[in-house]
């Protein structure tokens, strides 16, 4: 089930999308693609006992317990999610037994439960297994396995193969050549919470690199919801100049709490939303990244 502009002068935009734009859609449409087939490679390495027979429909006499994945799928639309049910004349212990001890190639177990649940109250054993996230295309890629005792004493299962692909960040969102000196600023939304650090300029050649490094690597923020800190409206501002007199090339807004999200404006154009909060790879989040290259923290009232 699947669960599924334009080169700027400054100020002035086509209306058209650009070619990075058009780009990143066709390789969002391609990381999509490699999750559909991800996901049926998945269900396609799981192991049953001999005599597992795959179901068209879910199986008769288990309190509506396989009519839901054991878990999951996660809460994105970029979630490709992949079913099928069987009957086998095992126990359900035994089934479960024979599933861990025969995990998916290149897979490790990441979940394992047992509870009552359905319309009787039916007992319910679920194991998880997950392979490794594909950098820039693939993120979670889990394969859950729920098993029931039918009458009889046979067994009910289902699989669900769960892959979320990633949205990729457009090419065209980088902070803009010529940057000569950058404006750091740290600001609040809430009058109560206003920041003790004094807006101040880089332009050390070395140290606006880095910054742009910093900015230019950060992945798109990906669609779904999450649960986040608190947000007490303090953000770090960085706006970049060819010239101190001209209009900045770009701002960078950069969320001290919270998700710790980052906004991109090019141009005057706002960009789609990146992730800042250090998910992505190593070194925290951007702001402690970005302390680390100006080479001392800045005031934003964390510690």
């Amino acid at each position: 089930m699947l669960v599924a502009s334009g080169t700027a002068a400054l100020g002035t935009w086509s209306a058209s999308p650009s070619r990075s734009t058009i780009a990143a859609s066709h390789v969002g449409a391609a990381n999509e693609a490699a999750a559909r087939t991800d996901a049926a490679s998945l269900l396609g390495a799981l192991s049953l006992p001999a005599g597992a027979t795959r179901s068209p429909v879910e199986p008769a006499g288990d309190g509506s317990v396989l009519a839901q994945p054991g878990s999951g799928p996660p809460l994105t639309p970029n979630v490709v999610d992949e079913s099928a049910w069987w009957l086998l004349a095992d126990a359900p212990a035994a089934v479960l037994a024979y599933v861990q001890a025969h995990p998916p190639a290149g897979s490790r177990r990441v979940l394992a439960s047992t509870g009552s649940t359905g319309t009787n109250g039916t007992n319910v054993e679920v194991v998880a297994f997950a392979r490794p996230p594909v950098a820039g295309v693939l993120d979670t890629r889990w394969l859950v396995v729920e098993v029931v005792r039918l009458a009889g004493g046979s067994t009910g299962l289902r699989a669900d193969a769960q892959v979320v692909w990633v949205t990729p960040r457009p090419a065209s969102e980088q902070i803009p050549p010529g940057a000569h000196l950058v404006r750091v600023s740290v600001d609040s939304s809430i009058a109560v919470n206003r920041p003790r650090q004094r807006p101040f300029t880089v332009t050390v050649p070395r140290t606006l690199r880095r910054i742009v490094a910093l900015l230019n690597a950060l992945p798109a923020a990906q669609p779904g919801p999450r649960s986040c800190p608190v947000d007490f409206g303090i953000s770090v501002r960085l706006a970049f100049y060819a010239k101190r007199r001209m209009r900045p090339l770009a701002v960078a807004v950069l969320d001290a709490g919270g998700c710790g999200g980052v906004q991109l404006t090019i141009g005057g154009r706002p960009q789609p939303s990146l992730e800042g909060d250090g998910l992505s790879g190593p070194g925290g989040s951007s702001i402690q990244r970005l302390d680390s290259i100006l080479g001392f923290k800045l005031d934003t009232g964390f510690s």
